[in-house]
């Protein structure tokens, strides 16, 4: 039986599902999660896979999910993401960020100025 996260990666990306090759991509995985926290849906980052859907995951170190918070801090207003460790096939290793949908405006804060991120139509 496939699990959850297999179904997600069959049905590829979308406006509430974004694939990242590997933790080189954060800062471009939360410009997208804040696209999606502007949207009613929310969504899901995902980090270890492929545009395409290859599975290839990424190498998890001790300071990986800091790293990956201290990113999320650059959305305004504060958003602390939940960050799923999901083991698959072949030892490799997937993260997840659930995506809750808001009712307010969400921005990225970076220099000089904070950018509203829109979700793409």
């Amino acid at each position: 039986m496939p699990s959850d996260l297999d179904l997600i990666v069959a049905r590829g990306e979308s406006e509430q599902v974004e694939f990242k090759e590997s933790l080189t991509e954060v800062a471009k995985g939360v410009q997208a999660a804040a696209g999606m926290l502007n949207g009613p849906d929310g969504g899901m980052l995902v980090f270890g896979v492929k545009d395409n859907g290859t599975v290839v995951g990424v190498n998890v170190g001790s300071q990986t999910h800091d790293r990956l918070h201290n990113e999320f801090r650059k959305i305004d207003p504060a958003f602390v993401p939940r960050i799923e460790t999901h083991h698959v096939s072949g030892g490799k290793i997937v993260l997840v960020v659930p995506i809750p949908g808001t009712p307010v405006s969400i921005a990225m804060m970076g220099d000089p100025i904070s950018v509203l991120v829109l979700r793409r139509a």
